[in-house]
């Protein structure tokens, strides 16, 4: 028994007996540690936090610059990184607090705090547990800021055999205080039109959603055309660019959007709102649930229900994304095509020739081209005698990009259609200006393809395609 101790038991008898000495016991107590939240539970998502406390006291009294050292099992204490130790020295009132933010999952947390004191070599520790829940009403995403996006708006899904092509997306949602939702801490349906998309954890170990060719259903919808979309006919059918867009929807827990006039952030009588029916895969693109087309049946009735009239604050909301399949290029005089002036191929000697093709796959849709694996369109005179002009960085070769001609508003409905993104012009000039001998030329036009985006996104190869038609001439 150290001499300390000698000392401290008889005193600690006498404290028992405090009715009969008047004595200050609190002096002779160790360090107390205390811990608080508020609130016990929040909602998952990572965005919301709650205030962790921590009362450290020696002998009953406020212990000033106390360290602290905060832990705990889930959740972060910074909201832009994963933070699950911190440490915080209390104040004159012997208090130091920490926000915990919650999970991206519902579950649980348990917060400890630790203080030890390096030179009397005391300690004392405390835990604290907290919930991390569904979200509420203030926490859902809004309709209008609960949105999805695909890297890509153009693949090769018409193409036979039919390529296996991976397409990131990614999903975006704030709530209406405009806190960011991470898209793992929402329960989502996710449905396509044609192809699969779905959720998963990639290859790190993180949120991602992605749209696949190969799955689910094996085509697009065929559709009518609308008023200013082109169309053709095609193998006894009507062929116009919507036959190739795909539908695309994520179904969540969310809020309808409203306009806050009072800036109070809440929704009050008379405010005006998107009042939204019961979220349907609009597969031919006209904006009206239509029989036979998908909805999420929210209220469990068996059939589509549509706008109640009334603002909803926890319904069902979607984001929606369109993306086009085409097929190889069609060449006839209705799809694919190489034009050219002036009509005579008979040039004179300094003479132009104004070539332009149209690269497009019997729906009229441009064909999916890609930027990284290197896609072009080529034009050659394979005899030399004509030289290309355009564009000016690599005359006769045109980088090709992912592009769609489809033009569709805010909510995805035909606007029109846009045909110059698949067409492509070039002058030739004599390459022998001034020549005294004429010279034949055969020109020729071909492009290098892939259904896909070069990298980890699937299985399928790049390919060739030749123009069947040639133009050929002399320049006198």
């Amino acid at each position: 028994m150290t001499p300390r101790t000698r000392i401290l038991f008889p005193v600690l008898a006498l404290c028992l007996m405090v009715p009969f000495f008047y004595l200050n016991c609190d002096s002779l107590k160790g360090y107390e540690l205390k811990l608080s939240v508020d609130p016990a539970e929040i909602p998952a998502g990572g965005y919301e936090y709650t205030t962790v406390t921590a009362t450290l006291k020696k002998s009953n009294k406020p212990s000033k610059n106390g360290s602290i050292t905060f832990s705990t099992t889930n959740g972060s204490f910074s909201a832009t990184e994963e933070l699950d130790e911190t440490t915080v020295a209390t104040d004159t009132a012997g208090i130091a607090t920490v926000r915990l933010y919650s999970a991206r999952t519902p579950g649980a947390a348990v917060i400890t705090a630790d203080f030890y004191n390096d030179e009397t070599g005391e300690s004392a520790t405390a835990t604290i547990n907290v919930t991390f829940g569904e979200p509420n009403a203030s926490s859902l995403p809004i309709a209008s800021n609960f949105q999805m996006n695909c890297d890509f708006v153009n693949v090769g899904g018409l193409i036979s055999p039919k390529p296996d092509v991976w397409i990131p997306c990614q999903i975006s949602a704030r709530n209406r205080n405009g806190n960011v939702i991470p898209p793992e801490s929402m329960t989502m349906t996710f449905q396509a039109e044609a192809g699969e998309l779905s959720s998963g954890l990639d290859y790190y170990g993180n949120f991602a959603v992605t749209y696949k060719v190969r799955g689910g259903n094996a085509l697009p919808a065929d559709v009518s055309p609308l008023s200013g979309e082109p169309s053709r006919a095609c193998g006894g059918l009507t062929c116009n660019p919507r036959d190739g867009l795909v539908t695309l929807m994520a179904v969540t827990r969310g809020a309808e959007s409203f306009t806050d006039r009072n800036g109070n952030n809440a929704y009050d009588d008379g405010e005006p709102f998107d009042d939204l029916p019961e979220p349907f895969l609009d597969v031919n693109d006209n904006g009206s649930y239509d029989n036979e087309e998908w909805f999420f049946d929210a209220n469990g009735d068996g059939q589509w229900t549509a706008a109640n009239g009334r603002y909803d604050d926890d319904t069902m909301i979607s984001a929606v994304f369109k993306i086009v399949w085409s097929g190889k290029p069609e060449e006839n005089e209705t799809a694919s095509w190489i034009t050219y002036s002036p009509a005579s191929t008979t040039l004179p000697d300094g003479g132009t020739l104004t070539v332009n093709v149209r690269l497009v796959d019997k729906n009229l849709n441009p064909v999916a081209a890609f930027t990284n694996p290197g896609d072009n369109l080529n034009l050659d005179d394979f005899q030399y005698a004509l030289s290309p002009t355009q564009p000016s960085s690599n005359p006769g070769t045109f980088n090709l990009s992912n592009v769609s001609g489809l033009q569709l508003d805010q909510n995805w409905r035909f606007l029109g259609f846009d045909e110059n993104v698949s067409r492509f012009s070039c002058v030739f000039v004599d390459a022998y200006l001034n020549s005294t001998e004429s010279s034949p030329w055969r020109l020729g036009v071909g492009a290098q393809l892939s259904p896909g985006p070069e990298g980890d996104y699937g299985e399928y190869n790049q390919y060739d395609f030749d123009f069947a038609t040639q133009i050929s001439g002399t320049v006198m």
